[in-house]
């Protein structure tokens, strides 16, 4: 009763359990007729129900896209959305919810996921990605490393060791005319009179 005349009708959770069935007029010159068809019982949809985990797709590192791949659902889901989480946390920034990322140098070395979530007139739920570790690259120098200090027997010397990529710790070793000093392995040196010349 109520209902829009029409071809199909969209059910709403006030149909659930109740039966649903078709009338259907049927007119021409010599009069009309009427039938109703077979009855259906209405179901309440179900939210969506995730049955296959998303999974993130392409090569981790630092300025290569990664994807979000919606998995598999039940329950026939209207919409989806996406939130990459780092470490565990949403990310900030205006790319996060895209169904794509890429990884910039602060995340080298952190971890990378999305969650999935699907929608339907019922509710929502929730799938999550495999976790991806962003590969921290070889140490690469970008500034050559530096002396400072007087050069002066029992002055003090300091190895500045200039810019690197990849996020290194540092290891020193003093050299004499290109020959490894005995026992010069800290960032400081103090030239003896054995260096007089080198």
């Amino acid at each position: 009763k109520g209902a829009k005349r029409s071809e199909y009708y969209l059910l709403t959770d006030a149909d659930a359990g109740r039966i649903i069935s078709c009338e259907v007029t049927a007119t021409n010159d010599a009069g009309t007729s009427k039938t109703i068809s077979e009855e259906v019982t209405a179901v309440k949809q179900p939210p969506p129900s995730c049955i296959s985990d998303p999974k993130i797709g392409g090569v981790p590192g630092v300025g290569k896209t990664l994807y979000c791949g919606l998995g598999k659902w039940i329950g026939n889901p209207m919409d989806f959305t996406f939130q990459w989480l780092l470490d565990g946390y949403p990310m900030k920034g205006g790319k996060d919810t895209d169904n794509y990322y890429v990884p910039t140098d602060a995340d080298e070395g952190h971890r990378i996921r999305c969650i999935v979530t699907a929608k339907n007139l019922a509710g929502t739920a929730q799938g999550y990605s495999d976790i991806v570790t962003i590969p921290v690259p070889p140490p690469k120098n970008t500034d050559s490393p530096t002396i400072s200090g007087d050069p002066s027997v029992g002055s003090t010397l300091t190895c500045d060791p200039g810019q690197w990529s990849g996020k290194p710790t540092f290891a020193y070793r003093w050299l004499r005319d290109n020959i490894g000093i005995d026992g010069a392995t800290g960032q400081t040196y103090r030239p003896t009179t054995v260096d007089i010349g080198k």
